[in-house]
């Protein structure tokens, strides 16, 4: 990726997988017990993934991933935007819809969570996590429906 980013220096490819294979490092290293190098490869997934969203607004995988950067660095109010604006980019990116539902339980809107949901298994039928999903969905309705 850093020879591709020296020959193409306005590329967006080869930053954005950086910023992805930085973002999925840091889950690894986090579930490793590693919480310190899980940050530092947040901080460079943010960093190249910030760098893939200016070179691309219209990227609805840099705006994916940045989005996901933003919830995991607790900026869920800006997560939200660009989770919002990768759907409108892209109506297939089914995954955003299950960031989207993070991002709304993290504040506490249940409501607009359900709805992510809901909205994802219609749109996404045969989703392999469609049971888990599910239940999901029928443990917020209930919650949601009780007083």
């Amino acid at each position: 990726f850093q020879i591709a980013m020296e020959l193409n220096p306005n590329a967006v490819e080869p930053v954005l997988s950086l910023g992805v294979h930085y973002l999925q490092d840091s889950d690894l290293q986090i579930a490793s017990s590693k919480p310190e190098e899980g940050q530092e490869s947040l901080e460079k997934a943010f960093a190249y993934l910030e760098t893939a969203d200016d070179r691309s607004a219209t990227s609805a995988s840099a705006q994916y991933y940045f989005g996901t950067a933003l919830y995991k660095t607790g900026a869920n109010e800006e997560a939200l935007i660009r989770l919002e604006r990768a759907l409108a980019l892209d109506q297939s990116l089914y995954t955003v819809r299950l960031m989207l539902f993070n991002v709304y339980v993290a504040e506490r809107d249940y409501l607009a969570a359900l709805n992510q949901l809901e909205t994802y298994l219609l749109e996404y039928p045969e989703s392999p996590q469609r049971e888990a999903v599910e239940r999901i969905v029928t443990d917020l309705q209930q919650q949601l429906s009780t007083p």
